[in-house]
């Protein structure tokens, strides 16, 4: 048995001990709900480092080729951090690099690790955190549920991320192939968004509405699509 396994194991068992403990105790629900929180924390923390070790460090011997074919040798080991939901763990990986070619760790495509710090599961959460809200409400709401530490500054990055890579995102994608009878939808929203203040004219720029003060800019979203014909797309699930 490995000491990942062992440490989960005796997390469990710790786990149950203690709720039953708190039942001879007579403890409130919520407190006892509260500890659980983070004792679960700490068992997936665990059991996610016990996974990353071993995947071993992705060493493939003393030299490896990198996407265009150079051959680089291996240099050493590094640690990198990773911030999960469940907290920080280390993951070490077999470094290779050669003079004047970039360096490469093959675990990291293995693993398919971001290229920041924190998760894509971390990411995702406050990303859709902040778009439905604020920078600041997206990181109280995740520290005050995970074990980590997430700055702001993060935050808008990780969002800025997701904006940048969502042209890409769809010009790779493949369009459907539109039937003779589809309609063709199209969407526009409108919202008006806060400028920031080195943006913002000193001069209001119309005097026609007390209410426009100038701070904010109009931002549109569209969106094209097909759909099929309501009757028609009726009457086949009829059929079926």
């Amino acid at each position: 048995m490995n000491r990942g396994l062992a440490r989960s194991i005796q997390l469990v068992n710790e786990i149950f001990y203690f709720t039953a403990s708190q039942a001879r105790e007579g403890r409130e629900i919520t407190e006892v709900e509260r500890e659980l929180i983070s004792r679960i924390m700490t068992l997936g923390r665990e059991a996610l480092q016990a996974f990353v070790d071993d995947c071993g460090t992705g060493n493939q011997g003393e030299t490896t080729l990198d996407s265009n074919g150079h051959e680089l040798p291996y240099v050493r080991d590094r640690i990198c951090r990773y911030q999960s939901i469940f907290g920080e763990i280390d993951i070490v990986r077999a470094y290779y690099q050669r003079k004047g070619v970039e360096g490469l760790f093959p675990l990291d495509s293995q693993l398919n690790l971001p290229d920041r710090v924190y998760s894509y599961v971390l990411q995702e959460w406050a990303g859709k955190l902040a778009v439905n809200g604020s920078y600041e409400k997206a990181q109280e709401f995740v520290q005050s549920i995970f074990p980590v530490n997430i700055p702001i500054r993060s935050v808008e990055r990780i969002v800025q991320d997701v904006c940048d890579d969502s042209e890409a995102y769809y010009e790779q994608k493949e369009p459907s192939a539109p039937g003779n009878n589809d309609v063709v939808c199209v969407l526009v929203d409108c919202k008006g968004v806060v400028m920031r203040k080195e943006h913002i004219c000193e001069e209001r720029p119309s005097d026609k509405d007390p209410k426009k003060n100038g701070k904010k800019k109009m931002a549109t979203v569209e969106t094209v699509y097909n759909i099929e014909p309501l009757a028609k797309a009726f009457f086949r699930r009829l059929r079926v």
